[in-house]
């Protein structure tokens, strides 16, 4: 659990800013970026969520191999991400990118759980094309929140399609490809005035 717990030193405050300032659960934020980059393993163009290029911000743009789900068959592509100069800039850009592409996610600003499945919830808008995204967030949460100190209770029985993961096969992830070509999405997105008011993790 060493890389767990250096991953969540390394980047928890910058899952906070983030989830305070956007109102989004800062334990399933941080969960998705470690899932997305093998915790922090694999990370290209300081990209932490798997952003494709987008015409929303300008910092660059990285072709990589990443893999994508098609009708619950496993496919390698090469596909261009977004580049980002900073960590930084990357989390903050993932709470415009989340307003912008999945409002109706959200919504959902205190239950980690419930987020990660509205993320996931509708079959043409979803934030990843791999049908075990939610189970392997989940497990993720659970495992950053023993880190952090702040072990939440999750009703697992509760969770559409939940399958029980191991911690040993969520050590060493690839980047997960998404599904976020935002072509639903405006040309720019202006800066919101977001309240900031520090969200309760369950």
């Amino acid at each position: 659990m060493k890389h767990v717990e250096e991953f969540v030193k390394k980047y928890l405050a910058l899952a906070k800013k983030t989830g305070s300032k956007y109102q989004l659960p800062y334990l399933t934020v941080l969960a998705q970026a470690a899932l997305e980059t093998g915790w922090g393993k694999s990370v290209k163009g300081n990209n932490f969520f798997g952003i494709k290029d987008s015409s929303l911000i300008n910092e660059g743009v990285v072709e990589t191999k990443t893999h994508e789900y098609e009708n619950g068959e496993k496919k390698i592509i090469k596909d261009e991400f977004e580049g980002f100069a900073s960590p930084e800039s990357c989390f903050d850009f993932y709470g415009k990118f989340v307003y912008a592409r999945f409002p109706h996610a959200a919504k959902v600003t205190t239950d980690c759980i419930d987020y990660v499945i509205a993320l996931q919830s509708k079959p043409k808008a979803m934030y990843a094309t791999d049908p075990l995204y939610v189970s392997k967030i989940t497990k993720i949460i659970s495992m950053i929140s023993n880190v952090d100190k702040q072990p939440i209770k999750i009703e697992y029985s509760m969770i559409p399609g939940y399958v029980d993961i191991a911690e040993k096969d969520l050590m060493s992830i690839p980047v997960t490809d998404k599904d976020s070509r935002l072509d639903e999405v405006p040309t720019t997105l202006e800066d919101k005035e977001i309240k900031t008011t520090k969200v309760k993790e369950k």
